[in-house]
């Protein structure tokens, strides 16, 4: 249960604190105290979730403590840095005509959501698992892709232009859909045999806190869809109140939105 400082980890998570407030001065004006603040809890959990003894945990002991490890990445995380976005920031970017294109197409809700939900079903398919508690690696290229994953997911929801989100109720459904695929999700892994993880049939028992591996599966299970239906059912007001403030209404996409000159697909 110890604290693993990984270099690579500490220095990531620095070199991202130090782009956020120094590097993009320019396209970073309009960046109030709120997202700064969201900045940093998300980077400051980012780090925590993956040097702390959760990690050390999750990796060596407790198939719960590593869901509740990919639940901040999922669910704490990435809508944190989507919020940290200063709409003068998402502005620059999308200036860049190749970005504005892939920020279009990314931004579909049938496949944003396909992309967050698919990848967190495909990394707790057993195998996927099992290979990624075993190779380093590829353990890093799970935790990354939960979160670029998480980060197309929540955009739909939380982005920093408003013409890039979906109205109030068709976000409370999309987020709505989510809890329900969790929920069978999580069902399945409740309902499955003890073991269903083979990366954890050698750890050493008893295990942390009084917990049976039975035990321990089925409170992994409960992690994957009972806090997602806690935060949905928070967010209800707050996007409510997101999408009551109308001067971020007219902040548009990208240039090519109200350039007649530009190509007609940039302009939709």
């Amino acid at each position: 249960m110890g604290w693993e400082p990984e270099p690579s980890v500490i220095a990531g998570c620095a070199l991202f604190a130090v782009w956020y407030f120094w590097v993009p001065r320019g396209s970073g004006r309009g960046r109030s105290w709120a997202r700064a603040l969201a900045f940093v809890a998300a980077d400051t959990i980012l780090l925590l979730a993956l040097i702390s003894p959760l990690d050390t945990l999750g990796e060596r002991a407790l198939f719960s403590a590593h869901m509740l490890q990919h639940l901040l990445l999922l669910e704490v995380v990435a809508p944190l840095l989507i919020v940290a976005i200063p709409p003068a920031m998402a502005l620059g970017w999308l200036r860049r005509r190749r970005l504005a294109q892939i920020e279009t197409g990314l931004r579909r809700p049938a496949l944003a959501w396909t992309i967050g939900f698919a990848t967190l079903a495909l990394w707790h398919l057993p195998w996927c698992y099992d290979l990624a508690l075993r190779n380093d690696a590829l353990h890093a290229i799970e935790h990354l892709s939960f979160l670029v994953s998480a980060c197309i997911f929540w955009w739909p929801v939380l982005a920093p232009l408003a013409a890039s989100r979906l109205d109030t109720v068709s976000s409370i459904f999309y987020l709505f859909a989510r809890m329900t695929a969790n929920l069978m999700l999580g069902i399945a892994i409740i309902a499955a045999p003890t073991g269903l993880y083979t990366a954890y049939a050698h750890r050493a028992l008893p295990l942390p806190f009084g917990l049976t591996p039975t035990l321990d599966q089925q409170i992994g299970g409960f992690l994957m869809w009972v806090p997602t239906l806690l935060i949905d059912a928070a967010a209800a007001p707050l996007l409510l109140a997101l999408f009551l403030k109308p001067a971020a209404r007219h902040v548009p996409t990208s240039p090519a939105a109200t350039d007649p000159a530009a190509p007609a697909e940039l302009r939709s």
